[in-house]
């Protein structure tokens, strides 16, 4: 895509999602069981270990050969953010949600993504700013869509307590 159509969609898609009101997700994540994920065997696991990011979307690990969990199933917290992200982006197709708290990602492609993500910053933070193609955005209480799977992104440092909200559909769901 090219890189000058694709800031201007951005841009477009900040305003669109910048009047939000997101204090009700910001509740459901802040208040959300974290625990330290130990498992390196999950995508992107080699970054993700040792830190606080949970995939709480309708599909989990079904590359594994595991079925596609049905939001109500879930556990309640995880359930409540999965239905608030739907209430909020009804528009937009997902199967997965990144939640991660106090998270600095380093720089990846999101290879396993399809289409745009949203991206959404929450918390009481300074910094935290996401980069891609050389620009940081500013992300706090702000939701934008970008290609992940095409464009290498990472998280700049911060201070504070930053959640972030990202949904995405996974590449080969419609596979299953």
């Amino acid at each position: 895509m090219d890189s000058t159509r694709f800031r201007n969609v951005l841009v477009l898609n900040i305003s669109l999602y910048i009047n939000m009101d997101f204090s009700h997700l910001y509740e459901l994540v802040k208040n959300y069981n974290w625990k330290t994920s130990t498992n390196s065997s999950l995508r992107n696991g080699k970054f993700r270990k040792g830190n606080e990011s949970h995939n709480v979307g309708k599909v989990r690990l079904f590359r594994k050969g595991l079925p596609i969990v049905d939001g109500v199933k879930m556990k309640k917290n995880k359930y409540m953010i999965y239905n608030e992200c739907e209430r909020l982006f009804p528009k937009h197709e997902f199967t997965g949600i990144m939640i991660n708290k106090n998270f600095k990602c380093p720089p990846h492609v999101d290879s396993g993504n399809e289409g745009e993500v949203i991206i959404l910053g929450l918390g009481d933070y300074e910094g935290g700013e996401l980069v891609y193609n050389g620009v940081a955005y500013d992300i706090r209480n702000k939701a934008t869509t970008f290609v992940a799977s095409e464009i290498e992104h990472y998280v700049k440092d911060f201070t504070g307590d930053r959640y972030s909200v990202v949904l995405f559909k996974h590449k080969t769901y419609n596979k299953k």
